[in-house]
């Protein structure tokens, strides 16, 4: 439904097939999609909370209301839209990646290793997490070390 530069035509589009179809989850989420490109945060927030009252083990909607949490700074409601879609599907790396960044930025260093190491054995190929795995592995090395006794 949706071309390069149409976005209005395309959001109308979704908003005509979920009057015909209300209770599909695939409209719904193709239309928040569709306004998190637009920038229509809120928006995109309802329609994926939609999505999760009619398909309450959707784990792209979990994950994707965990970003719209993340960006929104609400980090508690992410960690908890991230670790419902790990439940659903425990293989995605991508997911385990992004939990291990807010980990690694609220401190909790361990936890931080743990998700960015799965999510590296899952996919090896995901450069950031390396990154970021370093970065946490030297703030663990940091927090475990004594300090320099004067």
């Amino acid at each position: 439904m949706e071309r390069v530069g149409r976005s209005d035509e395309a959001s109308l589009e979704y908003q005509a097939a979920i009057k015909l179809k209300p209770r599909s989850p695939k409209y719904h989420y193709a239309r928040a999609m569709l306004l998190l490109k637009t920038q229509q945060v809120d928006e995109a927030g309802a329609e994926l909370e939609q999505v999760l009252r009619l398909d309450p083990e959707n784990v792209e909607a979990h994950f994707a209301i965990g970003n719209v949490a993340f960006v929104n700074n609400g980090v508690e409601e992410a960690e908890r839209h991230y670790l419902e879609a790990l439940r659903l599907d425990p293989k995605r790396a991508d997911i385990r990646s992004v939990l291990g960044d807010i980990y690694f930025q609220q401190g909790r260093i361990s936890q931080a290793i743990v998700q960015n190491e799965e999510a590296l054995r899952l996919n090896p190929s995901l450069r950031n997490t390396e990154e970021h795995l370093r970065l946490a592995r030297a703030g663990d090395a940091r927090f475990k070390s004594p300090s320099p006794q004067k």
